[in-house]
């Protein structure tokens, strides 16, 4: 709470598997840190950063946590993403909060398209999620959840692993 553009004090945890695993600090200093997501192979963890318009990408080898992070997706228009979603091959979907649609992103940081909801549909898009071959997208302000076929799986989420 409090994380905005000028008062940067948004922070991402980490918690280690274990018994007796300690909560630890992975980044900070962020402008409202929101969604979050893995890359395929775990090597690379995506943080949209709601306040900045943007997402950011970090490492996640264990000798260098978050070491060289970059800017991996700028987004023009809307507030800033929110909930995240990655598919089999590697394309990050975004939750663009106040442009009423997800924005899709390929591993190397260039945007592939959007999937825009109609005009009725609402602007504010706060989560993605996949299952059974769709992309499943929630619209606050309405309080609808709308589905889009896709051609590429999703990656299962961390309960179903």
């Amino acid at each position: 709470y409090g994380s905005n553009v000028l008062t940067l004090v948004g922070r991402v945890f980490y918690l280690p598997p274990g018994e007796n695993a300690v909560l630890r600090i992975f980044t900070g200093g962020m402008a409202f840190p929101n969604g979050v997501a893995l890359s395929p192979n775990e090597a690379r963890l995506y943080v949209a950063e709601f306040s900045q318009n943007r997402i950011l990408a970090f490492n996640t080898n264990p000798a260098t946590p978050g070491g060289n992070p970059f800017i991996f997706a700028r987004f023009e228009a809307g507030t800033g993403p929110d909930g995240l979603a990655v598919d089999a091959n590697g394309n990050v979907s975004a939750a663009h909060f106040n442009a009423g649609e997800v924005m899709v992103v390929d591993p190397r940081g260039f945007t592939i398209g959007a999937i825009r909801l109609p005009p009725e549909g609402g602007l504010s898009v706060t989560n993605v999620g996949f299952h059974d071959g769709y992309l499943y997208i929630t619209e606050a302000a309405k309080n609808d959840v709308w589905r889009v076929k896709t051609k590429i799986a999703g990656l299962p989420l961390f309960h179903q692993r």
